[in-house]
C-alpha cells in the first residue's frame, strides 16, 4: 500500500494480535502509536474506542480501563510504540451543545447568553458527580434507647 508507519487500533482483537507481531518483525513497517484499549477488550464484539470510561460512575468499570490502560501501554512497548491514544471519557451534556453550536454559528459565543448556557452546563455537571459522592458515604445511623 506504500505507507511505512501506522497505528495500531482499538479495533485489534487478540486473536489477530500474533499475526500482526510477526508482520511488524519483517521490519518493513514502523508502530507510530496505539490507540487503547488495544487489544480490544475480549468481551467487545465491535470497534468502540470508549467501552471504558475513566469518567464513569461505575468504580469497577474505571478499574477495568486502568487495568486494561496499563495491558495497552505494555503492548504498545513491546511493538516499539512510543505513544498510545487515551479516550479519558465523557460526560452526557444533552441540549447544551446543541445551544452553543447555535451561538456559535450566529457569532455570540461569547454573549452573555452563552455564558449563562456555559454556566448551567457546569452546574449540571457538577450536579451528578456530587450526588454520587454522597450516596458513596458511608452511612452512619444515630438511635437513642429510650
Amino acid at each position: 500500500m506504500g505507507f511505512t508507519h501506522v497505528e495500531l487500533s482499538h479495533g485489534l482483537r487478540i486473536t489477530q494480535i500474533e499475526g500482526m507481531v510477526r508482520h511488524l518483525a519483517r521490519g518493513t513497517l514502523t508502530v507510530t502509536s496505539v490507540h487503547n484499549y488495544c487489544p480490544q477488550p475480549i468481551e467487545v464484539v465491535h470497534d468502540a474506542p470508549d467501552c471504558l470510561e475513566y469518567s464513569s460512575y461505575d468504580v469497577r468499570e474505571r478499574r477495568r480501563a486502568v487495568r486494561m490502560t496499563k495491558e495497552t501501554i505494555d503492548f504498545a512497548a513491546s511493538v516499539g510504540a512510543p505513544h498510545v491514544v487515551l479516550h479519558l471519557g465523557s460526560m452526557p451534556m444533552p441540549g447544551f451543545e446543541k445551544r452553543l453550536a447555535r451561538l456559535a454559528q450566529d457569532g455570540a459565543i461569547l454573549s452573555s447568553a452563552a455564558v449563562r448556557v456555559k454556566l448551567g452546563a457546569l452546574r449540571r455537571r457538577a450536579q451528578p458527580a456530587a450526588t454520587v459522592r454522597n450516596s458513596a458515604a458511608p452511612r452512619t445511623s444515630i438511635s437513642s434507647a429510650g
